[in-house]
């Protein structure tokens, strides 16, 4: 695994992205970076209302000198150079558990909503595989799982050169009012 190139793990808020990175960087003994930290901490970002607000020329200037490394963030790939990523990983969680999770971080209903569509309705996949290309996208459902088991998995797939790709179809889930309620 000495093979240069960043790896990115992204994916809806509170799938997990943050915890398994981190474990998933122990492993494999490489720095990783959680890019709206990183952001705030170089001046390249800023809160404003409770939100990041990120200066995207900044952003794009400093990620996108990254030559490896595991990167973490919704919208990570929307900094990092495309051909500087060697493996996107993204991090996918059932839309009911994601509710509770929202909850917990007292998110407003708006917020909810906005992110439980975004998982139904596989947004963050297809703002991947457009960024990136099919190849190097994998997807993970990390509704269930313990975020060290999430990383060993990655941890295997990079090490053996296979990909992940996991079965997620929440929209046939869908049984009562209160999905359709809480998408947008």
């Amino acid at each position: 695994m000495s093979e240069k190139g960043i790896i990115a793990i992204v994916g809806c808020p509170a799938t997990g992205k943050s915890v398994v990175a981190r474990a998933l960087a122990e492993m494999i003994h490489t720095e990783h970076i959680d890019y709206s930290e990183y952001l705030l901490k170089i001046n390249a970002a800023r809160v404003h209302n409770d939100e990041i607000v990120i200066e995207d020329k900044k952003a794009k200037n400093v990620l996108g000198k990254l030559e490896e490394g595991i990167v973490s963030g919704v919208y990570a790939l929307d900094y990092l150079d495309s051909k500087k990523i060697k493996n996107v990983y993204l991090l996918r969680c059932n839309p009911k558990i994601l509710f509770y999770r929202y909850l917990v971080r007292n998110y407003d209903l708006e917020k909810i909503k906005n992110n439980l569509t975004s998982e139904y309705l596989d947004v963050c996949l297809k703002m991947a595989l457009e960024k990136v290309g099919p190849q190097k996208v994998n997807q993970v459902d990390a509704s269930n799982d313990e975020p060290s088991y999430i990383a060993l998995r990655i941890y295997s797939s990079i090490k053996n050169g296979f990909k992940i790709f996991d079965k997620v179809d929440w929209l046939s889930q869908i049984s009562r009012p209160f999905d359709l309620i809480l998408m947008k």
